[in-house]
């Protein structure tokens, strides 16, 4: 028997204009942990930007998956201030994440507490952003009392699928 496949005209689009892969996880091919600290003096509103990553950027990844890791999911992560708290799903109920492009428009907005994947049955928040620059995007609050500072942080695990 001669083994043959199946494939539709839509996955056949998709795949030939590089919306999809042939293999992969379901999140993306590739994920990485990113920590993003309180900046000195934060106030509600203010956007507390990422440090600038090429990697995540439009020209090298399609981001397709995005979480935030609560307190509950990882007690600690390593910042680059030293290991501190990631923040509680409580707190992420007053926190916003924007993806943003080159010219600092917004691309995305979404709650924080929508992105803790322990909260969603398991499930990560699936995207399809492919017009970012990383050092654009930001974390804002709307409360900054409901967090500590000093010892907390964001921590994401962003999926992608790099761009050939």
């Amino acid at each position: 028997m001669a083994a043959f496949r199946v494939v539709s005209p839509l996955v056949s689009y998709l795949e030939s204009n590089g919306d999809i892969k042939p293999f992969a996880g379901v999140e993306g091919e590739r994920t990485k942990l990113v920590t993003l600290n309180f900046p000195s003096g934060a106030q509600n509103g203010d956007p507390f930007y990422f440090a600038s990553d090429s990697q995540l950027d439009y020209a090298n990844a399609t981001i397709t998956a995005i979480e935030l890791i609560d307190i509950t999911t990882l007690s600690v992560s390593n910042t680059n201030n030293g290991y501190k708290d990631n923040i509680t799903t409580a707190a992420a109920a007053y926190g916003y994440f924007v993806f943003s492009d080159n010219k600092r428009q917004e691309i995305a907005l979404i709650p924080l507490y929508n992105l803790v994947r322990r909260l969603n049955s398991g499930k990560t928040t699936f995207t399809h952003i492919k017009s970012q620059i990383w050092g654009n995007c930001y974390v804002a609050v709307t409360d900054i009392n409901q967090f500590s500072t000093s010892t907390t942080a964001f921590t994401f695990r962003v999926s992608y699928v790099p761009n050939n």
